[in-house]
């Protein structure tokens, strides 16, 4: 069977959900599976408005993508608003199409909804049929990803399930399974063997920072709190190298910041409690860990939706002043019997079965055929 996992990067989240799933499909050797990011077959500019363009927004002007987010809710601005995305990608995703046409895949998995709309287009004007499995990678959905020609929708909740049939799609085509995190998430590790292998104290209670790879939110402000109140804190800087250099040459007391990491699955092993933006990854991640999880700087739209979700289930919350931040996680830390007994709701919520699950999904019968 000829599998194509098709991202965008737009945020980190969607290319580690793609590459989640790819890693576990190349295992079988009845799969022959490829990976692409859908911009890579776009021109310099539009890839570079879509990715970078995407950080700017969010992190410097969110008024604006507050207004993009929520325009295609009402149907005469989602009428203008698809129509416009539909032709501006059609111009500037011609390769992608090309590609496509030639790889004859049976089966696209979109982790975005780029794909969705090229697949689709495919399908329509090209007269040809294969499947369409798209995994929505967070717990709430935008009618983007909601497009004529997705076989199946992969979702991560009963709730995000009614939010996509509301929106159109019928129930046998949605499945609750989950978004795909890497395998090592769901490794158990030896908390003091970590904790030696990176200087840290394995009894001390141990916060893990964590608020993307551009180190948004009050992370220095809330570093500081946290040394004077004799908490172990990882802070994870990202690609933010002057909020690394701040805090290395600040020196706080229990508190250890690095950069940009690829042992996360580790760090986390270590941690009590995680101080992140909802991203839909870092929250399936953090369940994975059974970490509570407190939630700064969330993008408003899926992010704000993310949080809402985990603090009715019980197991995060949203803070958005670093004293509150710092009073919760003493509260945790000074009622351990509490903090287990949330602990003890993850078992209920993540499932270690994901990627089986969506792959049986990805391999039923079905392939590339012209009408």
């Amino acid at each position: 069977m000829k599998i194509l996992v098709i991202y965008a990067t737009a945020g980190a989240g969607h290319r580690r959900a793609a590459e989640a799933i790819y890693d576990y499909l190349k295992k079988d050797t009845s799969c022959e599976v490829k990976k692409i990011d859908a911009l890579d077959y776009s021109n310099r500019f539009f890839k570079y408005l879509y990715s970078q363009g995407y950080l700017f927004v969010i992190k410097r002007l969110q008024f604006i993508w507050i207004m993009l987010f929520y325009a295609p809710v009402n149907k005469i601005s989602s009428f203008f608003a698809n129509t416009f995305r539909f032709l501006v990608n059609r111009i500037n995703l011609f390769r992608l199409v090309g590609y496509i046409l030639k790889e004859k895949p049976d089966c696209i998995v979109s982790a975005h909804f780029l794909p969705n709309e090229v697949a689709a287009f495919i399908k329509k004007f090209y007269k040809v049929n294969f499947r369409v499995v798209s995994i929505v990678t967070d717990f709430t959905v935008h009618p983007f990803w909601v497009t004529r020609g997705v076989n199946e929708y992969i979702v991560a909740s009963e709730k995000t399930k009614k939010e996509i049939i509301q929106l159109g799609v019928k129930e046998d085509a949605v499945k609750v399974i989950g978004i795909p995190i890497d395998e090592k998430f769901l490794i158990g590790f030896d908390r003091k063997i970590i904790a030696v292998e990176n200087s840290l104290d394995a009894e001390k209670f141990t916060v893990l920072v964590v608020t993307g790879a551009i180190g948004v939110g009050p992370i220095e402000e809330i570093a500081r709190i946290l040394s004077n109140n004799n908490i172990q804190t990882i802070v994870i800087c990202g690609k933010n190298t002057m909020l690394l250099d701040r805090l290395t040459k600040a020196s706080l007391a229990g508190v250890k910041p690095m950069g940009f990491i690829d042992n996360m699955h580790e760090l986390m092993s270590v941690a009590d409690v995680i101080v992140t933006k909802p991203g839909g990854l870092s929250v399936s991640e953090s369940l994975a860990k059974k970490l509570f999880m407190i939630f700064i700087s969330p993008i408003p739209g899926q992010e704000t939706a993310n949080a809402l979700l985990m603090q009715e289930l019980g197991v995060g919350v949203s803070i958005d002043e670093p004293q509150a931040i710092a009073d919760k996680i003493l509260e945790l830390k000074n009622n351990p019997d509490k903090l287990q007994s949330i602990k003890e709701k993850f078992s209920t919520i993540s499932r270690i079965t994901v990627l089986q699950e969506i792959k049986d999904e990805i391999c039923r019968s079905g392939g590339w055929s012209s009408d």
